[in-house]
């Protein structure tokens, strides 16, 4: 889970929503594991599934996104 940020002033505006990435443990290589567009509440995703290796490190980012676009 995170914690939404405050709303940024003029001309970003309000956050419209956040996208969760995760590397795949081995090469480094991100991709998108969470969608939130349009819902700018959920704060929280769980990874689970057959994508998950025991005993590998993963490393995620979070990005959210505003009238003007994507964090980077």
């Amino acid at each position: 889970s995170w914690t939404k940020q405050a709303d940024t002033q003029v001309p970003a505006g309000a956050i419209t929503g956040h996208y969760l990435y995760m590397d795949n443990g081995n090469t480094g290589d991100f991709a998108l594991v969470f969608s939130g567009a349009g819902n700018p509440e959920v704060v929280e995703h769980k990874v689970t599934g057959s994508s998950i290796v025991t005993g590998r490190r993963y490393r995620f980012y979070l990005s959210a996104e505003n009238h003007v676009g994507l964090s980077v």
